[in-house]
């Protein structure tokens, strides 16, 4: 049974979920999208009206977007189950690229962190790594949250014990339940979205405008039931 989705809840991830939506219309329009690069593997550096900086793995990107989309799915597939120290049993592809992330956005994320709380979201791929990153920080702070929409499975993360985690699920959506021999954070709180539209392939509810749509429909819900929030 899925836990009860809060209106306040609702908000943030709506708000992180749309800012996900512009970094890939960016990065489609531009090429670029990201604070920080290592490799195919980009994180962008948000403030949004919560008050809470939030770090924003990027996800699978389509063919338009160039020579990104290849290495992205390069490290979707290294799905070898790889021991890190202090993570534990990971996917290899996702924990090799969050390990370079860190590498690159280390010093200026423990900046931010001064000024105000820091948390880490992500969608598709970039939710798994940003799973992997929040779990590398950890030890240095405590994140404020960690969300994610359709995220691949990173592996288990216990070194998230204690951490707001909430993992969103739109329909059918199969991206998160592969790969099927790698966990999904065991401390994450997990929430199902029913689509708002039937699609006809499974797939298509993976897309974080269906994640949008579908939050949307959720405070409209709340708002017919309970009254203006």
């Amino acid at each position: 049974m899925t836990p009860y989705l809060s209106p306040d809840k609702t908000h943030r991830a709506l708000e992180i979920a749309e800012l996900i939506q512009s970094d890939y219309e960016r990065s489609l329009s531009t090429g670029k999208d990201s604070t920080w690069h290592y490799k195919s593997v980009q994180a962008s550096l948000h403030v949004p009206h919560s008050g809470l900086a939030v770090v924003i793995v990027r996800g699978t990107e389509g063919p338009k977007t160039g020579w990104h989309v290849g290495a992205d799915w390069v490290r979707n597939l290294r799905a070898v189950p790889w021991y890190d120290q202090y993570l534990g049993w990971a996917h290899s592809g996702y924990l090799k690229g969050a390990r370079g992330l860190f590498k690159v956005c280390y010093n200026d994320i423990l900046a931010v962190r001064h000024e105000m709380p820091v948390g880490f979201a992500g969608h598709s791929k970039g939710g798994a790594e940003a799973s992997d990153l929040a779990a590398m920080f950890y030890r240095y702070f405590k994140p404020a949250f960690v969300v994610t929409f359709g995220a691949s499975r990173p592996g288990r993360l216990a070194a998230l014990e204690g951490l707001p985690f909430d993992r969103f699920i739109h329909g059918r959506d199969p991206v998160p339940y592969m790969p099927p021999w790698i966990s999904h954070p065991k401390v994450s709180v997990e929430y199902s979205l029913p689509p708002v539209d039937d699609k006809i392939f499974a797939v298509q509810d993976h897309g974080i405008t269906g994640y949008i749509s579908s939050l949307r429909q959720h405070l409209v819900n709340h708002e017919e039931l309970h009254g203006p929030i």
